[in-house]
C-alpha cells in the first residue's frame, strides 16, 4: 500500500501488519461491515487427517489475534 492509493472496504485482518506499522490508516471506521463468522463443517470421524488438525490448531491459535481486528 502507499499513500494516495485510495480506500477500501476490506477484511482487517490482512492488512493488521500495515494498520500496526503505520503504513495503512483507518478511516471511516463507523462504516464496518458486520462481523463475519468463521465456520468449518467436516464429517464426523474417528481419526481427524493430520492437515484438518493443524488447520483447526491454527485458526484456534489465531483466533485471538484475530478478535481485536474485528
Amino acid at each position: 500500500m502507499r499513500a494516495g492509493a485510495g480506500i477500501a472496504c476490506a477484511p482487517l485482518y490482512p492488512a493488521a501488519a500495515a494498520l500496526r506499522s503505520g503504513a495503512a490508516v483507518e478511516v471511516l471506521a463507523q462504516l464496518r461491515a458486520a462481523p463475519v463468522p468463521i465456520s468449518l463443517l467436516r464429517r464426523e470421524r474417528r481419526l481427524t487427517p493430520g492437515r484438518l488438525t493443524k488447520l483447526l490448531a491454527l485458526l484456534s491459535a489465531r483466533a485471538p489475534d484475530l478478535s481485536d481486528l474485528l
